[in-house]
């Protein structure tokens, strides 16, 4: 797992959008072609965290991640991880 740094965007929804270059993982092999393998976990490395690409941004360096936080706290900062390339983790 990698801690997971990129441009992030939040809304009164509880989504947060974050931008991140997958080119560089596919280039590497490390994550399937369409994304299908990232997983984002809470800091308990335990709890999936529920989110979904937007169509399209896979393979660009600009790859749209929309992240669904249920209840979010002002004021407040949380780390997620990122998981990639591991087939057996069930789909989120």
């Amino acid at each position: 797992m990698a801690g997971l740094s990129a441009e992030k965007h939040w809304d009164q929804n509880g989504i947060v959008e974050m931008e991140l270059n997958t080119i560089t993982l596919l280039n590497k092999e490390w994550i399937a072609q369409d994304c299908s393998d990232l997983r984002l976990w809470a800091s308990d490395y335990l709890t999936l965290i529920p989110f979904w690409l937007e169509t399209g941004t896979c393979n660009t360096t600009s790859t749209r991640l929309h992240i669904n936080f249920e209840e979010l706290v002002a004021d407040t900062t949380m780390q997620i991880y990122m998981s990639h390339g591991n087939d057996i983790v069930a789909e989120s």
